[in-house]
C-alpha cells in the first residue's frame, strides 16, 4: 500500500498547520520590545537630529522637479512630497518654490488629492509668506470650493484652507497699502492678494449648507476664525466671544511681527490648571460627604442605643457596688502649678484694621463682610477666557516673578501649551476636551504616564511637530440629506429587497437540490422513495382514469379569441 495517499497528506498538512500555530503564539508571547529604543523614538524623532536640513530640502525638490526618464514614479513623488513637507514644517524652513510646485497638483481631478492638499498643510509655518498662502488658498477655492463641485470636494477644501490659516494666521491680516505699492515700484512682483475679508466671509456661508459635511465644515471655519480674527466675519457671525475680541481690536500679528514673552510660556495655564483641579478635588470630597451623612447618622443612633444600655448597666453596677460598701477615696498629692494652668483660659483675639498707621478693632458687621468676600474669593475659578491679552500677560509676568517651578511644573505647562495651540487648529480636539470636562476626566490626562498627545487613537505613535493626517481635512463621513426628487424616486421605486428574505450564509439545501439538473437527480434515493411500489403507482392512474370519465361531459373545446 502506498504511503503517499491524500487522507496520509491532508493529516499531515494539519499537523504542520497546528505546530506553526503554536510556533507563532509562543513567540507572541515572548516580549522582545526594547523599552528603551521606543522611548528614545518618542522623545527624539530621527527627523530633528539632521545636521543640514535645509540643504537637504533643496535637494530633495530639486530631485521630484524633475521630468522625462529620471523622474519619479508618482507613488514614490508622493512619498518623497510627504519627506520633504514634514521636513519644512518641522524645522520651519524658507523654500518659496516648493508651493508653486504643490499647487500644481491642486486640481480636483488630480489622483489622490487629498493626501497633496494634506502635504500643502504640513509644509505651512509661521514663516511662509502671506502671498505664497494666498496663491494656495486662491487655488484651492477655484478647484474646490465651488458649486460645481460634489460636497464631498467642498468640504475637503474649506478644512484644508481653515488647516492653513491656523498654521499661518498672519495670511488673514491685510497688509498696508503703502507697502504694496512701494513693493511695486521696486520691480515686477509676480505675488498673489486675495481680499481675505470677502473669502472668510464667502466660506462662512457655506455654514448653512443643505450638504451636511459642507455645513460642518462651514461652521468649523467660523469658529476658527470667529478666535483668531472675528473683525473679518459679519455682525450675526461673530457671537458673544466674537463680538468682544472685536471690540477689543484683536487681531493676529503681521508677517514678521513676533510677540515678546513677558513670563514663562504658560504659567497662567497652569494657574488656572490648578484652581481648577483644587476645586474639583473640593467639590467632590463634599459630594462624598453629603453621601456619608446618612450612614454616620446610622451609626450615631446606633452609638446612642449603646449609651443607653452602657448606662444602664452602669447604674446596675453602682447600686450593687453600694450595697456591698464600696468607699470613695480622695487622690492626693496633685500639684497646685498644674491646677492653675488647667484653669487658664486663652485670650481671645480680636480682628484689627489700619487706619492713618493706626490699629482700630473691626465690628462685628464688619468682619462678617470680610468673611464673606474670602469665601466669594475662595469659590471664584480663574478663568482665561474672560481674560484680554494683555491681562494674561500681566498675570503671567506676576506668576513667573513670584513663584519658584519644578521640572513637573514645566512639564505641564509644556503639555498645557501644547493642548492649547491644538484647541486653536482642531475643532475636534476641543470637542474631545470638552466631553472629558463633562466626564471629570480632564485633569487625568496631564499625568505622568502620558505623553504631549494623549489622544487614545495615537497611542504608540511617534510625535512629530508640524505632521498633518488626512483625516484632520477630511470630510464628515455621514449620510448625505436627499432632495424631493431624490426622495421621490426611492419611493417610486418600491422595496423589491426585503429583510426577511436575506439569510446569513449561502443557499440552503432545499434550494440547491430546487436548482439541480432533473437528470442528475432522476433516479436519487428521494425521488425513488418519491414514487413508490408498483401497485401504489397503478392506484393513482386508476384514480386518474375515473375521474377524467367523470368530467367528460364537461370538456369543451376551447377557441382561440381573436
Amino acid at each position: 500500500h502506498s504511503r503517499k495517499t491524500k487522507k496520509r497528506s491532508n493529516k499531515i498538512g494539519k499537523k504542520v498547520k497546528t505546530k506553526v500555530k503554536e510556533q507563532k503564539k509562543r513567540e507572541s508571547e515572548l516580549d522582545t520590545t526594547d523599552y528603551g529604543v521606543e522611548l528614545s523614538r518618542k522623545l527624539y524623532p530621527a527627523i530633528e537630529l539632521l545636521r543640514d536640513p535645509q540643504g537637504l530640502a533643496e535637494s530633495v525638490l530639486k530631485r521630484i522637479q524633475k521630468t522625462g526618464a529620471n523622474a519619479f514614479r508618482f507613488e514614490y513623488k508622493l512619498l518623497a512630497l510627504n519627506f520633504l513637507t514634514r521636513l519644512v514644517g518641522n524645522h520651519e524652513l524658507m523654500l518659496l518654490s516648493l508651493y508653486p510646485f504643490l499647487r500644481r497638483y491642486m486640481g480636483g481631478h488630480q489622483r489622490d488629492v487629498t493626501q497633496i492638499l494634506t502635504y500643502t498643510v504640513q509644509s505651512c509655518h509661521e514663516q511662509v509668506p502671506p502671498e505664497e498662502v494666498h496663491g494656495l488658498l486662491k487655488t484651492i477655492a477655484h478647484n474646490f470650493i465651488t458649486e460645481r463641485c460634489s460636497g464631498e470636494q467642498i468640504a475637503v477644501g474649506i478644512n484644508a484652507c481653515r488647516a492653513i490659516c491656523a498654521r499661518v494666521p498672519s495670511s488673514l491680516v491685510a497688509e498696508d497699502s503703502k507697502a504694496l505699492d512701494d513693493d511695486d515700484c521696486g520691480g515686477g512682483s509676480t505675488s498673489i492678494t486675495i481680499d481675505v475679508e470677502a473669502f472668510a466671509r464667502d466660506l462662512a456661508g457655506y455654514a448653512k449648507h443643505r450638504d451636511r459635511s459642507v455645513a460642518v465644515a462651514g461652521r468649523s471655519w467660523t469658529n476658527f476664525v470667529r478666535e483668531v480674527y472675528s473683525s473679518l466675519l459679519q455682525g450675526k457671525d461673530r457671537g458673544k466671544t466674537g463680538a468682544a475680541l472685536h471690540r477689543a481690536g484683536e487681531k493676529p500679528l503681521q508677517y514678521g511681527e513676533q510677540s515678546v514673552a513677558s513670563g514663562v510660556a504658560g504659567a497662567d495655564l497652569l494657574v488656572e490648571y490648578e484652581a481648577k483641579k483644587a476645586t474639583y478635588l473640593k467639590q467632590k470630597e463634599e459630594r462624598m460627604v453629603r453621601g456619608e451623612e446618612s450612614n454616620d447618622s446610622e451609626m450615631s443612633e446606633d452609638e446612642g442605643d449603646e449609651e443607653v444600655t452602657y448606662e444602664k448597666m452602669n447604674d446596675e453596677v453602682n447600686s450593687n457596688s453600694g450595697s456591698e460598701g464600696w468607699v470613695e477615696v480622695e487622690e492626693s498629692g496633685g500639684d497646685e502649678a498644674d491646677d492653675q494652668e488647667e484653669n487658664e483660659v486663652a485670650p481671645t483675639l480680636v480682628p484689627v484694621k489700619t487706619v492713618n498707621g493706626k490699629a482700630i478693632p473691626i465690628s462685628a458687621e464688619d468682619n462678617i463682610a470680610v468673611e464673606e468676600k474670602i469665601k466669594e474669593g475662595s469659590n471664584e475659578v480663574l478663568d482665561l477666557s474672560k481674560m484680554t491679552r494683555e491681562e494674561r500677560a500681566k498675570l503671567n509676568q506676576e506668576i513667573s516673578s513670584t513663584r519658584v517651578f519644578t521640572s513637573a511644573d514645566f512639564e505641564k505647562m509644556s503639555k498645557l501649551v501644547a493642548r492649547e495651540e491644538k484647541l486653536k487648529r482642531d475643532p475636534r480636539a476641543a470637542a474631545r476636551l470638552k466631553r472629558r470636562r463633562a466626564q471629570g476626566k480632564e485633569f487625568e490626562e496631564l499625568s505622568d504616564d502620558e505623553s504631549v498627545d494623549s489622544d487614545a487613537s495615537d497611542e504608540g505613535r511617534v510625535y512629530v511637530k508640524g505632521a498633518a493626517s488626512a483625516n484632520d481635512i477630511m470630510a464628515e463621513a455621514k449620510r448625505k440629506r436627499a432632495n424631493k426628487m431624490e426622495r421621490l424616486e426611492t419611493i417610486l421605486a418600491g422595496r423589491d429587497k426585503f429583510e426577511h428574505k436575506h439569510r446569513v450564509g449561502g443557499s440552503t439545501n432545499t434550494e440547491k437540490t430546487r436548482k439541480k439538473n432533473f437528470l442528475m437527480s432522476k433516479n436519487s434515493f428521494a425521488n425513488r422513495t418519491k414514487q413508490g411500489s408498483k401497485e401504489t403507482a397503478r392506484r393513482g392512474t386508476v384514480k386518474k382514469t375515473k375521474k377524467c370519465n367523470q368530467n367528460k361531459h364537461e370538456n369543451k373545446k376551447r377557441r382561440r379569441k381573436l
